[in-house]
């Protein structure tokens, strides 16, 4: 199956070139994509290559690294054990909701982000927050579930909403000296003593 000529792209390695690597696993090259150690940063150029070529596809990839980003901004900055946060985030996958009950990014962010014993507001570190939920979720979905037809210069645009707010997001985890791309520091549960008899 051969791609769009997006050239040669050195974060995918050299048998990139505009077609399927040719191995026993066809994509891992591009798994490694949305692996930590792959890199912030690499993987934003990735999909601006992505954009350039393919404006479609490079908005998918970059929605997909914007709730990465986000999902990976709880889990560094969160108050709760590592493993529950994690199981919670496993069971998460809608920015918000109009739904009071239902389980949502924005949601977790506000139980889970405290910075200097103070909430910070989602909107607050990603500035276009609402255009992201209300014009690029739009043209994601536009993408993905074939909902009408989306422009190129639409789907740049709403790409350049959700590499942005990943920018914002990796920025805001630096401010609070922690790294996008480190390793997670466990939390643990912490369990009282029995009580002394």
């Amino acid at each position: 199956m051969a791609y769009p000529d997006m050239g040669y792209l050195p974060e995918l390695g050299s048998e990139w070139r505009g077609q399927l690597p040719k191995s026993s696993a066809p994509m891992s090259k591009t798994t490694q994509l949305w692996s930590v150690a792959f890199g912030h940063k690499k993987r934003e150029r990735v999909i601006r290559t992505l954009l350039a070529t393919d404006p479609t596809t490079g908005l998918m990839g970059a929605a997909v690294h914007f709730e990465w980003t986000l999902r990976r901004t709880i889990l560094i900055l969160g108050k709760s054990p590592t493993k529950s946060l994690r199981e919670e985030l496993d069971k998460t996958f809608k920015l918000q909701s109009q739904q009071k009950s239902a389980r949502t990014l924005s949601g977790l962010w506000r139980r889970e982000v405290v910075v200097a014993e103070k909430h910070v507001a989602l909107g607050k570190v990603v500035t276009k927050l609402s255009a992201i939920q209300n014009t690029a979720a739009k043209a994601r979905g536009a993408a993905i579930h074939g909902n009408g037809v989306l422009s190129s210069k639409s789907a740049r645009e709403s790409a350049e909403l959700y590499l942005q707010g990943a920018d914002q997001l990796g920025a805001f985890v630096r401010r609070q000296g922690s790294n996008i791309d480190g390793r997670l520091k466990a939390r643990r549960a912490v369990h009282s003593a029995p009580p002394a008899t």
